[in-house]
């Protein structure tokens, strides 16, 4: 071979090693402008068995269940059923209560009714039990509540409602005075025939005597009792136009009995009005069954020395004697203690309690 053959070849050798040098660099080039711009240090805990050890606090995310998830799971697997017992009550986390606001308020209350449970055999229609309440004597307010399934709670009864679960009770006390033998004994035997009538089991309460209840929420209610009276006497007679005059314009309104009475927003008496005499009007103000934050006495006061300028009058209390601010003043305060001890007692003047009780 000759030298310049040897020469061409060596050539050729550089050349063909120079481009595969070249190559190699361009492709280690491509691979850090790719690592820069597409590379990612995240770790894949998919494939990677020994990843959650070596995973960043910010990518625990992906990591395989802890103990604690586990746990959680075992627990979510195990499905938590309703429950049910005889008041229909279901586990909560599973069947929430429907909103109370849903519910028609119960009639009856332990602490002025004495009350059982009647559990029926087959579901009644509200008509139907309504009937049967309407056949007790009606010498004292009885009443009866449904217990609804749905909402879990004692509700008025619904004449198109269907109940399993009854109560019905009377009331141990109101202003005719305490509950007597004689009625607790004919309330017990009409409960019996309502019972039998209804296909229901009855259930008493466990409890001393309502007779000795009774009696003591009298003396309580007696204690508390009181009606407050201003008197306007005019120096002589006036006519009843005047009269109707007066009392519109004070926010009274003659009602179907003949007596004038001022209401508030809600339908409840405040004050009373009434004409005893030819020269004289009476107002009346009944504390227990008017809500303390009325300021009732105040806006009776006010309404008195209105009527006595309009009928050229004077302010007395039922014994004849005259009534100033000082007075007015003196009676509040023995008002106060009045509605703090109803208040004390859970039967706040003018609520639901009270009107029923004083009546």
């Amino acid at each position: 071979m000759s030298e310049l053959q040897i020469g061409l070849l060596a050539l050729g050798a550089l050349a063909v090693a120079g481009v595969l040098i070249f190559n190699k660099v361009q492709d280690m080039r491509a691979r850090r402008d790719g690592a820069r711009h597409f590379g990612s240090t995240h770790v894949d805990v998919l494939l990677d068995d020994d990843a959650p050890a070596r995973l960043a606090p910010e990518a625990s995310v992906h990591a395989a269940p802890t103990e604690r998830t586990a746990a959680m799971s075992d627990t979510v697997s195990e499905r938590i059923e309703p429950t049910w017992n005889d008041d229909f009550v279901a586990a909560p986390s599973e069947l929430p209560a429907a909103p109370v606001s849903d519910v028609a308020a119960p009639v009856l209350d332990p602490r002025i009714d004495f009350i059982a449970e009647l559990h029926v055999g087959e579901p009644l229609l509200g008509s139907h039990v309504i009937l049967e309440v309407e056949k007790f004597p009606r010498t004292r307010n009885v009443d009866a509540d449904g217990f609804n399934h749905g909402a879990r709670a004692w509700e008025a009864l619904d004449r198109d409602a269907v109940y399993e679960k009854l109560r019905i009770g009377i009331q141990i006390s109101d202003r005719s005075g305490p509950l007597r033998a004689d009625e607790l004994d004919a309330f017990q035997k009409g409960v019996a025939a309502m019972a039998a009538a209804l296909g229901a089991q009855v259930e008493w309460p466990a409890e001393q005597s309502p007779l000795t209840r009774a009696a003591e929420l009298d003396a309580f209610c007696a204690e508390v009792d009181v009606l407050i009276g201003i008197n306007v006497v005019a120096a002589a007679p006036f006519a009843d136009t005047k009269l109707r005059g007066l009392g519109e314009a004070n926010g009274f309104t003659r009602e179907d009995d003949g007596v004038f009475r001022r209401r508030d927003d809600q339908g409840g008496v405040l004050l009373v009005l009434r004409q005893p005499s030819p020269e004289a009007l009476s107002l009346a103000l009944d504390v227990p069954r008017v809500p303390r934050e009325a300021a009732a006495l105040g806006l009776m006061a006010q309404c008195a020395k209105r009527l006595a300028a309009g009928i050229d009058g004077k302010l007395v209390d039922d014994n004849g004697k005259p009534l100033n601010d000082a007075a007015i003043s003196s009676i509040q305060s023995s008002l106060a203690g009045i509605y703090g001890r109803m208040e004390a007692a859970g039967m706040p003047a003018g609520g639901v309690l009270a009107r029923r009780v004083f009546s």
